[in-house]
């Protein structure tokens, strides 16, 4: 039973960062080292907004300059790129909500999430769940550890597992380092809003589509929204985002990190 539970939650995981990932566009190691605080528009989502308002207090804003609305979708996407030039690190809270034909609620979740790119290309991801829905992944130096229910289940997965875990990871490295250009050969991209770009697979997939929609600076994505063939959707919002923020050392609870 816990098995399945973290073959489901890993699943579930490759699925919705490998879309984030692919969309932040951080495909190069960043030389500054000032700390950014993104604080996107998240009014509409009134959710997010109750469970912690964002805050830059002893964080150094650096100012971007605005830019024109993208023509096209592709446009947009070489602009984030551009803007994420500078970014070696991502640390961000996430609101997840799954939301099920069956049920008049949607199911939500809330976590954390940090990645960093190293000098020498060697990545570094931590996803987390908040209680009651616990659980998640670290991935560090081509090495992963997971948990489920208690940080004191955490443990190196083995096996079949292992081998799963892996290639999860190396996919998500891929997609940190591809660019506008591979994406259009994999979706077809239509600009749904000023900085919200939907994007359907070319070939047969588990989603029918992937629309993402970045803050106004163009730092930061907002939101992701993933929609099923079956009529199922999960949206990921995110706030209280930092970039370049110093190396994490622990969990957020404190434990530190194997």
């Amino acid at each position: 039973m816990l098995r399945n539970k973290i073959t489901h939650f890993f699943f579930s995981f490759f699925l919705l960062i490998i879309s984030f990932a692919c969309i932040i566009g951080v495909n190069n190691y960043a030389k500054a080292s000032s700390v950014l605080v993104c604080k996107p528009a998240i009014s509409p989502m009134t959710s997010v907004a109750a469970i912690s308002e964002p805050t830059a207090s002893g964080i150094a804003s650096t100012p971007v300059p605005k830019t024109a609305p993208p023509a096209t979708p592709i446009d947009l996407l070489n602009e984030v790129m551009k803007r994420s030039d500078n970014i070696s690190t991502i640390k961000t809270n996430f609101l997840q909500e799954k939301h099920v034909d069956f049920l008049d609620a949607p199911i939500t979740t809330s976590g954390q999430m940090y990645f960093a790119k190293n000098k020498d290309s060697v990545s570094s991801l931590l996803w987390e769940y908040n209680p009651p829905s616990a659980s998640g992944i670290w991935f560090n130096a081509g090495t992963s550890w997971v948990w489920a229910q208690a940080r004191a289940n955490l443990r190196k997965p083995e096996g079949p597992e292992s081998n799963f875990v892996n290639s999860m990871m190396a996919q998500m490295i891929f997609w940190l380092k591809i660019d506008s250009k591979k994406i259009a050969t994999q979706y077809n991209l239509e600009l749904v809003a000023k900085y919200a770009i939907k994007l359907i697979p070319k070939r047969k997939d588990m989603f029918k589509s992937i629309t993402v929609t970045f803050s106004d600076d163009l730092r930061s994505l907002q939101t992701l929204t993933l929609e099923e063939e079956k009529g199922n959707s999960t949206t990921l919002s995110f706030f209280e985002t930092e970039y370049n923020t110093p190396a994490i050392s622990a969990f957020s609870d404190g434990t530190p990190l194997p």
